[in-house]
């Protein structure tokens, strides 16, 4: 049930909403939080990295690791 009151809009408080069931790691070793993959693209002044590692400028110049 939404009340309007002026130009806002919201929802009353209901106290009979289920809550959500999270999964304890502890309890339960299959479960990993915060273990996802993450691509991330970015740029290389006049060319760019693409999320799948490949470049977009035609002159690659790699820095070497000393």
């Amino acid at each position: 049930m939404k009340e309007k009151i002026g130009n806002l809009s919201f929802q009353n408080y209901r106290p009979t909403k289920n809550n959500i069931l999270v999964i304890d790691p502890a309890s339960n070793k299959d479960v990993h939080f915060l273990k996802n993959l993450i691509y991330v693209g970015g740029k290389r002044g006049r060319g760019q990295i693409y999320p799948d590692g490949n470049k977009s400028n035609n002159t690659v110049y790699n820095a070497t690791a000393t």
